[in-house]
């Protein structure tokens, strides 16, 4: 019966590895809303108050799409190293003039 291992064995922690590795993608994101408490939280009750509204939903999901990755834009560009924490800064390709 050794053979036969189950594929969700929560004791080995091979579905912590999976659910991390999925994850991988939103690290950088994740950071930078923890870095910006006030900025996140503010964003996320106006959201939760422009979707509760039951027929403007409809117009503003788009609306708080774009105002998002708006947002995010933002914060990335304020510090570009908060992306990705984990990784290095590439080098330039090209000397500066």
């Amino acid at each position: 019966m050794a053979s036969a291992r189950c594929v969700w064995d929560f004791t080995t922690g091979d579905a912590r590895r999976f659910c991390d590795r999925l994850s991988l993608p939103w690290r950088g994101e994740f950071a930078l809303m923890e870095g910006h408490p006030t900025i996140s939280t503010g964003f996320a009750f106006m959201t939760a108050t422009l979707l509760a509204v039951p027929v403007m939903n409809l117009l503003f999901r788009p609306i708080i799409l774009v105002a998002s990755s708006h947002l995010l834009g933002h914060l990335e560009a304020e510090d570009p190293a908060s992306q990705h924490p984990d990784a290095t800064m590439p080098q330039r390709m090209f000397p500066a003039r």
